[in-house]
């Protein structure tokens, strides 16, 4: 998110966005924040009943209590600055769930943080030592203030790169109110800058400067610098600098500015500019990012991205340099429209990054947008651009701010991590403007916008043709970094595996809740300065942060980088050549950090340094890529050096080798599509590769490899179509839309012919659908018959022989969570068979009419009287989430009537029959929301109820089959995965408070500290409001403080992760986790299936869950998971290229079924269409 978070007042567009503006030049009066009635404003001592908020307190925590990271992060060593080590802060990892359920409480008690390490990686000399006393500089006046201009905090960036041809890379400042700023590196043995910005007439550069940029513009061999600045805006009068470098005289390089006549002399709000051949012609073009002013105009529908602005909205320049002569005789051409890039005024642009994400040869374009607008993704086919943002990732980060694009996991295809503002901290958040309300979320969708989210995304490639990506950025524990910046990956260890420094900082915290009701006061408005109400804002000042990389997408965060500071652009440079990477980062008010990397010290990692030299007007290689290969990993690069967050790195290409001090193969591809191979490279060494020694053809990338399954055409044409039914606004507070539970899938020969035939169940309003197969085709048996009963949502069915007449009849399972009452359309149906595929309904007295919302149906002769009896279960109460809902066995008298037994066992998902404990009947396992693994034990004369230890989960499915063949059937359990920032364990367990005297739910997590945020609270329970008077106070107080600890009945969770039980045939099971890439998304149906042929059972994972509560985001990172079974028992993830998965939306149900003399796997989304699999050939 950019800064200046201030509210305008009536347009209902911004009522309902919580998204502020800037001032005019004409009206520069205090801006109002509104609230909508969607979150009363609750804590305001400003008694304006006009005047309204709908941003709610995000986060619940209590200052003095920490909590542990996921297990994919840890705390490891204090980062040194002038021998002094900085221990800043406390590494807290939990979020609030702010929008969960309407009677209870929830808590989560986490473990402590991982130990640490005592061993620096990096240190941090000061300016005295350095010379590098450079200063961005920020003074405020009542007339030039974050007020008046929305990015005032945003900073300036910094470039890095050889200037004076001596080898040793060079510094370049820009800077917001002073002039910008060059340094020369003068030492090879210790980081040593001089000043030579005077001598180079840099301080007649006047202006808001904002962004650096280092590149050979004309192709000549030297560095270029290209500098944006803020101009025609109100004040602001600047415009785009290129600095040509003329030659090296003295040791200094000389410059002379040819904006004009490059044709380069933009003058509006530019943020940053990237240099690149996006036409692969053979010399840089230029993609200019621009932000927007802030202005209620800009807020409306998507389409208003089509039109095209003079000062906002991005810019493409081609290069069309001739510099055959002695005079420039062209320069750039702007071909912004033409390439099919968006130029209008809502593109916030903050963030830009360039890579190869498709691996087609072309540059494609990766741009992070504030607030409401979509990011963009541009496919770069063939010097033409599409925009695809929304077909290639799932959500944004709502508020974007820097970009990076690298190849995170070693897999050889680049990744996206985009940056946002949400605190690590849960008392900032409780007092911050944070996720947007359901409904909210939903408008901005009607009005054509992405899903967005306001964290940390990180993107990662899932390889296929042009390639979607999967969203993990809590599952790596990297989310919430607070109000950030710059993000940069590199090896900075030189382990082989990338890591992550992030900048972070604001002067003041614009969305600060108590500041905007502050505001909101009339008297205040009339009143007060711009510097009085900047002056209410709290400071934003905290620490950088740095992730390492401890592979499978774990990072360790390390405490102590820097003490609390307003960093913004940033970059990273081997400063003084010794094998490591230095980070530079530019502050606010602030002499700027240079961290020096120690890792060249530890001698078991060694590194390779590449200089690429290429051709014609591109003598730095801009745009080349590396495929490193070594004897236990491949590394992937590319020399696109404008990243992060208004900044240039150096265009050198640079990574740790881990313990391999010879490379095995070192792959070069060249933009002009020539590759080479180097092979026995050793490491520890700068190594000059030239494209001139390169060949058209020759062999390298990535190999191709065979899928296990390839796609096929439907073998149905049904569609799963939703209705529209949000029973979040029922129910505000629930973690999920439980109105989306279908569609039923059930398989069952219904002729008796020997071919599987298929029934596809419908939502409210749409038919069900009953397929025959005739000879490897379906045919739709009965559709007239089955438009009757589109009232009912279906939520699963069953085939089985109710009535003992040797055909197929079928049970449908209703549910949907809509009505509220005894309505008709959820009850269950029974539809009987006459033989030959045609179906009736039975009569509901033999059900003895259920109105509940059923989630399952499973059919077992349990109690072997030779008919078959069901289990049906229920997740959700159809009036109130935490209720517990009836399940019911239905035991058949043997004519197709069915008396029942109801069971409270819980908020029952999923079920299966067998025989578990090996005596010759059947018995059940149940699993469900809030809900241990529980197992029914038939004894003959009932069951006896059984729980599995510490495995009470948020479960979806589960399924039996003895996986390890020892005779024992084994438990394959789906929960709700760990690509979430609430990690519940049985020393930590999320709980639930279930409260009858208030009748709400409240979640929240973290040591009895973690509630509500104060407006949903007071929202729910009035009188709390008489407990604290503004959000700060709140923010202080834990869920004793508020609620006491005698009013509640307790239920929990301790585990998020899909596991398998196996079953040791003697009455107990032992867990074993799936492997850590089987939880980045819900699992919410399994097939179990030897996929390989080597005669071990493997398994096939589908899911995710798109409509939870805004807090909890997205879960939809899968696009199916093959885990393969070993001969040890454990199971080994397949990548998504091998595994050939492409699995799209909501997975609801998968079956298995033989058409034509194939094997088809099938796949029923909610939503969607049905998508089907075969296994390759």
């Amino acid at each position: 998110m950019a800064t200046g978070r201030i509210w305008s007042l009536p347009e209902i567009m911004l009522r309902c966005w919580c998204i502020p503006t800037e001032p005019t030049e004409r009206s520069v009066r205090r801006r109002v924040p509104l609230q909508t009635s969607n979150n009363p404003r609750s804590l305001s001592t400003f008694k304006n009943d006009n005047i309204y908020t709908n941003c709610s307190v995000k986060g619940a925590r209590s200052a003095p209590a920490p909590l542990p990271k996921s297990p994919g992060t840890r705390t490891v060593s204090a980062f040194q600055r002038c021998g002094q080590s900085f221990n800043i802060g406390r590494f807290t990892v939990g979020q609030l769930l702010n929008h969960l359920p309407v009677i209870s409480l929830l808590i989560l008690t986490c473990a402590s943080c991982r130990p640490t390490s005592s061993e620096p990686l990096f240190t941090m000399p000061d300016a005295s030592a350095t010379g590098l006393d450079f200063v961005n500089e920020l003074v405020e006046t009542d007339s030039f203030n974050i007020i008046r201009y929305l990015y005032f905090y945003n900073g300036a960036g910094v470039g890095a790169g050889d200037l004076n041809q001596d080898g040793l890379p060079d510094l370049v400042f820009n800077a917001n109110q002073s002039h910008p700023r060059i340094y020369l590196n003068t030492s090879e043995t210790s980081l040593h800058f001089e000043d030579i910005s005077t001598e180079l007439g840099l301080d007649t550069i006047q202006g808001w400067g904002t962004g650096v940029a280092l590149a050979d513009v004309n192709g000549d061999g030297l560095l270029d610098i290209y500098l944006t600045q803020v101009g025609n805006y109100k004040n602001f009068r600047g415009h785009n600098r290129l600095l040509v470098h003329q030659g090296v005289e003295n040791g200094r390089p000389v410059f002379r500015e040819e904006t004009e006549a490059y044709g380069l002399a933009f003058s509006g709000l530019s943020t940053q500019a990237s240099f690149f051949d996006y036409d692969l012609d053979g010399d840089l073009d230029m993609y200019l990012l621009n932000h927007s002013s802030h202005r209620t105009s800009n807020y409306g529908r998507s389409n208003l991205r089509l039109e095209v602005d003079s000062i906002n909205g991005d810019r493409l320049y081609r290069n069309d340099l001739d510099r055959s002569g002695e005079t420039l005789k062209t320069g750039f051409t702007n071909v912004t429209r033409a390439a099919g890039i968006y130029a209008s005024r809502i593109g916030y642009g903050l963030g830009i990054a360039v890579s190869d994400l498709d691996n087609n040869g072309y540059p494609d374009i990766y741009i992070g947008n504030d607030f409401h607008e979509n990011d963009y993704l541009y496919w770069n086919e063939g010097g033409r651009f599409t925009e695809g943002i929304t077909d290639a990732v799932s959500q944004t980060s709502q508020f974007s701010m820097g970009v990076d694009i690298a190849d995170v996991n070693n897999d050889g295809y680049t990744d996206i991590f985009t940056l946002d503002m949400m605190p690590e901290e849960e008392n900032i958040r409780k007092r911050s403007v944070g996720y947007d309300p359901y409904n909210i979320f939903l408008f901005k969708k009607s009005y054509g916008y992405h899903d967005q989210f306001p964290h940390n995304h990180l993107q990662i490639n899932n390889a296929q043709g042009r390639p979607t990506f999967s969203e993990l950025a809590a599952f790596a524990g990297i989310e919430s970094t607070d109000w950030s910046w710059s993000c940069l990956w590199q090896d900075y260890d030189n382990d082989g595996d990338k890591d992550l420094f992030v900048s972070n900082g604001i002067v003041r915290r614009p969305n600060d809740l108590d500041y905007l009701n502050y505001i909101a006061n009339p008297l205040v408005q009339e009143g007060a300065s711009d510097l009085d109400l900047a002056a209410r804002m709290p400071s934003g000042k905290v620490p950088n942060y740095f992730f390492l990389n401890d592979s499978e997408l774990q990072f360790s965060k390390v405490e102590g980088l820097s003490p609390p500071s307003i960093s913004s652009g940033a970059t990273y440079a081997d400063l003084d050549l010794d094998g490591d990477l230095d980070i530079v980062v530019s502050n606010i008010n602030e002499q700027v950090f240079v961290y020096e990397n120690q890792a060249n010290r530890q001698p078991n990692n060694h590194y390779i340094r590449l200089k690429l030299v290429g051709e014609g007007g591109n003598p730095f290689g801009i745009g080349a890529s590396v495929l490193i290969r070594t004897a236990d990993r491949t590394i992937s690069l590319e020399n696109f050096p404008q990243r992060g967050f208004m900044s240039s790195v150096e265009p050198l290409l640079q990574t740790g080798l881990g313990g391999e001090s010879v490379i095995e193969s070192l792959t070069v591809r060249w933009p002009s599509g020539k590759t080479q191979t180097l092979r026995q490279v050793p490491a520890g060494q700068t190594l000059e590769i030239r494209e001139a020694e390169a060949e058209a053809g020759q062999a390298g990338g990535q190999a191709a490899t065979k899928p296990i399954f390839s796609p096929l055409n439907a073998i149905v044409d049904a569609v799963h179509k939703e209705n529209t039914f949000n029973d979040i606004e029922r129910e505000k507070l629930q973690p999920q839309l439980y109105s989306r539970e279908g569609p039923a899938l059930a398989v069952g020969d219904i002729d008796s012919d020997g071919q599987p035939d298929l029934y596809i169940g419908g939502a409210r309003g749409q038919s069900p659908r009953l397929y025959r197969q005739e000879n490897g085709t379906f045919r739709e048996m009965q559709p007239g018959f089955w438009e009757q009963e589109s009232a009912y949502e279906d939520t699963d069915a069953v085939f089985f022989d109710v009535d003992q007449d040797g055909d197929q009849d079928l049970y449908v399972g209703s549910g949907g969570n809509e009505h509220a009452s005894e309505h008709a359309a959820l009850i269950d149906r029974i539809y009987l068979n006459d033989g030959s595929g045609h179906f009736t309904k039975k009569a509901v007295s033999g059900l003895n009419i259920r109105f509940e919302n059923t989630s399952c149906v499973r059919v077992s002769d349990y109690d072997q009287d030779g008919d078959p009896d069901l289990f049906v279960g229920s997740r959700v109460d159809k009036i109130s989430y935490a209720a517990i809902p009836p399940s019911y066995i239905l035991e058949n008298n043997g004519n197709g009537n069915f008396s029942q037994r109801s069971t409270p066992l819980g908020m029952v998902t999923d079920a299966a029959w067998g025989d578990i404990d090996g005596d010759g009947d059947d018995d059940l396992v149940v699993v469900g929301d809030w809900m241990p693994v529980t197992l029914l034990i038939n004894n003959g004369d009932g069951f006896a109820r059984e729980e599995l230890p510490d495995s009470e989960g948020w479960w979806r499915t589960v399924k039996l089959s003895d996986l390890d063949r020892d005779g024992h059937l084994d438990l394959i359990a789906g929960n709700f995965g760990t690509n979430t920032d609430i990690h519940p364990t049985a020393q930590a367990p999320l709980q639930l408070r279930v409260g009858e005297q208030y009748r709400k739910v409240y979640m929240t997590y973290g040591n009895g500290n973690a509630v509500p945020s104060a407006n949903e609270l007071v929202k729910q329970i009035p009188e709390f409001k008489k407990d604290f008077s503004t959000y700060e106070d709140y923010a202080q107080l834990n869920a004793d403080d508020i609620f006491g600890d005698t009013r509640f009945e307790t239920r929990k969770v301790t585990t998020f992760e899909t596991a398998v039980y196996f079953n040791n045939g003697s009455g107990t099971f032992v867990r074993q986790s799936l492997p850590r890439s089987a939880q980045i998304s819900s699992t919410n149906t399994i097939l179990v299936e030897d996929v390989n042929g080597d005669g071990r059972k493997d398994l096939i994972l589908a899911g995710n869950e798109l409509h939870l509560n805004t807090r909890l985001g997205k879960k939809d990172a899968s696009i199916g998971m093959v885990l393969l079974q070993k001969a040890d028992r454990s199971f080994e993830a397949v990548h998504p290229a091998r595994a050939g998965l492409d699995l799209k939306g909501m997975i609801r149900k998968a079956a298995k079924l033989e058409v034509g003399g194939n094997t088809v796997f099938t796949f029923a989304p909610n939503d969607g269409a049905i998508q089907c699999y075969k296994l390759t050939e």
